[in-house]
């Protein structure tokens, strides 16, 4: 566990500091890329994902269960002779790199990427559900594409997204997402905080749903068989309301970056529904990278004693997430890297399968199949 912490510390640091050299952020970058790329008996999905890789073929492309694009895409990379970590890994470093030409844009590229770290990376890239991670890194092409006023390609990038994670589906409606700029600051303001009190009655949600065209039947089959509900009141949520309200306010100030803020009000709607059906969460991770910047927008502009101050806390903050994200689950500890292996026999997929689960159930106390049935 320490050495997942141990990261966010350095990171902490360099926000204070905040060297501007490109050269040291990208190092830093990739680095941290490494770290979070080359896992290996870490994270849940690759179980399957293997299995599946190794009986990939062309010809039952039609016959696949899931989305197409994903297995034609594994195939693909059968034919070119890589093995499945070698594809996974690969993949992972590729939509890395998309989130590094959104984040770098930041004026403190540190902060906010430590804020990225332990929100969404230990998850994207450990954890890893990789159809989820292709197609968002496919959407934030499209929206990169819509923002350079390239509409036919916005829509292609959606449309193979979509062939990755159904889910994506949903983020054609970006340049709807877009007309938030139009309302006035005040308005807006309003309309968050009436989809925050309406949208705590499942039901009303529910009723929304039912109205969505496409996949509404397998969404809503999908959240009555997980009908866990988020917590309301936390810390997190309490960061986002004043995250989200705050750059309302000030987005006169940040008119070069009115994009990202139309898709921070984006975020903090896909997110409230994720409070009432936890099991959508994953439906705000598409745009939560401008929530993200959004934060470093912020802090970047408060006096220099209390910017080092909120950097500060941040960084407490993260340490506590941290802690509880890899100890509440067997999916991060102990860390293991790909690297270590190279140019060694690897071991078995039985043994990385269990690795994990083994050394959780020496910590706890509690049997495998205990573990595997939470």
């Amino acid at each position: 566990m320490f050495i997942y912490i141990f990261i966010s510390l350095i990171l902490t640091g360099l926000a204070i500091i905040n060297p501007k050299n490109t050269m040291i952020k990208k190092i830093v970058y990739l680095l941290l890329g490494i770290f979070l790329c080359t896992s290996y008996f870490n994270g849940s999905d690759w179980r399957q994902y293997e299995i599946m890789y190794k009986l990939a073929t062309f010809e039952d492309v039609s016959s696949f269960y899931a989305e197409k694009g994903f297995y034609i895409y594994m195939c693909i990379f059968k034919i070119l002779g890589f093995s499945f970590f070698e594809f996974f890994i690969v993949t992972k470093f590729i939509i890395y790199y998309i989130f590094y030409k959104v984040l770098i844009r930041s004026s403190n590229f540190y902060l906010v990427l430590n804020i990225f770290y332990y929100q969404m990376a230990l998850f994207l890239f450990i954890d890893c559900p990789l159809r989820n991670l292709i197609a968002i890194g496919l959407v934030l092409l499209g929206i990169n594409q819509w923002n350079k006023r390239k509409k036919i390609s916005f829509l292609l990038y959606i449309a193979i997204a979509t062939t990755f994670h159904n889910s994506a589906i949903f983020f054609i409606a970006i340049p709807l997402i877009y007309t938030s700029n139009k309302v006035s600051k005040k308005n807006l303001i309003i309309i968050i905080f009436l989809v925050y009190i309406i949208f705590l009655n499942q039901n009303i949600l529910l009723k929304v749903i039912k109205y969505l065209p496409f996949f509404e039947d397998r969404l809503l089959k999908y959240i009555e068989r997980n009908k866990e509900i988020g917590k309301l009141f936390s810390l997190g949520n309490i960061e986002k309301i004043i995250v989200c309200i705050s750059l309302i306010l000030l987005r006169d100030k940040y008119k070069n970056c009115k994009e990202k803020l139309a898709l921070m009000v984006g975020y903090f709607i896909l997110y409230r529904i994720a409070i009432s059906f936890a099991i959508l969460g994953r439906l705000a991770l598409y745009i939560q990278i401008f929530y993200i910047f959004g934060i470093g927008l912020l802090i970047e502009n408060l006096k220099n004693k209390l910017r080092i101050m909120v950097i500060l806390l941040f960084g407490i903050y993260s340490f506590l997430n941290i802690y509880k994200i890899t100890n509440t689950t067997y999916k991060y500890n102990p860390y293991t890297s790909y690297l270590k292996y190279i140019g060694k026999e690897k071991p078995s997929y039985n043994y990385r399968s269990k690795y994990n689960f083994i050394k959780w159930s020496e910590r706890t106390g509690k049997s495998i199949e205990e573990l595997r049935r939470n």
